[in-house]
């Protein structure tokens, strides 16, 4: 699936389980778990200025990052993973 903004022809992955949900790997669409909450809190700065200064085009990653959040909210049943996997609970 396409992701584009992080890189040039960025790209996820969606694979459908044996128990029929949903695993999207979006790569490095975002680098940080709490970017896909609906209201994301405990982002470092850190990671968001290293995101916006090596994006390809840092606009279309954020409507990428938006799409995400709302692709979570929506389908409880889909898990979405990113490559760094940081995260803070």
């Amino acid at each position: 699936m396409p992701l584009a903004g992080h890189s040039r022809g960025h790209s996820g992955i969606a694979v459908q389980t044996e128990n029929g949900k949903w695993k999207l790997h979006a790569g490095d669409a975002f680098f940080h778990n709490n970017e896909l909450n609906a209201v994301p809190q405990n982002v470092p700065l850190t990671i968001k200025m290293f995101e916006y200064i090596i994006a390809d085009n840092n606009e279309i990653r954020k409507k990428n990052l938006e799409q995400l959040r709302k692709l979570k909210i929506e389908n409880k049943s889909i898990r979405i993973e990113c490559s760094h996997h940081m995260q803070i609970e």
